[in-house]
């Protein structure tokens, strides 16, 4: 089967597993009926339903679970799940495609960025680029983008900062030694 009509489900299980998907196509009144059955049994249909590439409404597995079950495999993952720890400065980890990027409003940046690619204004954005600041230190700064004009030439190195961050020693430092070393002027967003 064609990775690429995957739903997010089948990829993901596809990697825990291993196994490929099986799809039937099954008519949304026969969903429907299967799941009016199983509700006077008392049981529930536990099924991934997703519409198809081809528009139909498709179904990878048909299978009848009792509550309890369904309980006990819920209440079995909330005591495996990992607390969620909040980030340092209370960002929220943003995901556009594949790409993840450490705050939503990085993610926005970057959406902005790449309509300008597509204008014509740069010809590419590179992301998370590493400038040498020092040699025996081992000290780098990772910029968040760097915009490339469609002559080659660097327009900007931006970063994406909160306030906080901006007032961080180490930043300050790494920010005039890049204007030092590189002659770059980080533009702030």
């Amino acid at each position: 089967m064609n990775q690429e009509h995957w739903t997010a489900a089948e990829l993901k299980e596809f990697y825990r597993t291993g196994r490929e998907p099986i799809r039937q196509s099954i008519p949304q009144e026969e969903i429907e009926r299967r799941f009016a059955e199983a509700a006077k049994r008392g049981e529930v249909m536990a099924l991934d339903i997703f519409e198809g590439p081809d528009g139909d409404t498709s179904i990878r597995y048909a299978g009848k679970v009792s509550p309890e079950e369904i309980a006990r495999v819920e209440q079995a993952e909330s005591d495996n799940k990992p607390k969620k720890k909040r980030t340092k400065y209370g960002n929220k980890i943003t995901y556009i495609g594949w790409k993840k990027f450490d705050s939503l409003k990085e993610a926005t940046f970057y959406q902005e960025l790449m309509l300008r690619v597509k204008a014509g204004e740069l010809k590419c954005v590179l992301r998370q680029v590493p400038f040498d600041l020092a040699e025996k230190e081992r000290l780098q700064y990772f910029a968040d983008f760097v915009a490339i004009l469609p002559d080659n030439t660097i327009e900007a190195v931006y970063d994406v900062k909160s306030e906080p961050t901006r007032k961080s020693e180490k930043y300050i430092m790494k920010k005039k030694l890049m204007k030092e070393l590189w002659d770059i002027e980080i533009q702030e967003v």
